[in-house]
């Protein structure tokens, strides 16, 4: 579904609109970033736990952002340990509810 959308968007936007409006290419690379993680975590099964597949798609969209206006490696490997530590936030509170739900079910 998003080659088949965004792949002639994409070649319109680059040889059309992409000399007036550069930001408007990264935009629609940032979105078909997006739909590819959503779709990736369709087919794999992991589109149950939604703030991982939330966190997921949010870094995604903001990496093409960071590469199109920085490219600094410092905001990157920062947005990478803000995502591992909500990642683990998420998997410590579930494991954590887990340990005091079973005793009272």
């Amino acid at each position: 579904m998003v080659a088949v959308i965004f792949i002639p968007l994409l070649l319109v936007l680059f040889y059309l609109i992409s000399p007036a409006y550069p930001w408007a290419l990264c935009l629609l690379i940032a979105g078909l970033s997006m739909i590819a993680v959503h779709e990736v975590l369709w087919s794999t099964g992991f589109l149950k736990h939604t703030r991982i597949s939330g966190y997921s798609i949010i870094l995604a969209g903001l990496i093409p952002f960071w590469v199109y206006y920085d490219g600094r490696p410092l905001p990157a490997l920062c947005g990478l340990f803000v995502y591992v530590v909500l990642l683990f936030a998420k998997a410590t509170s579930a494991c954590l509810w887990r340990s005091w739900e079973a005793p009272f079910s």
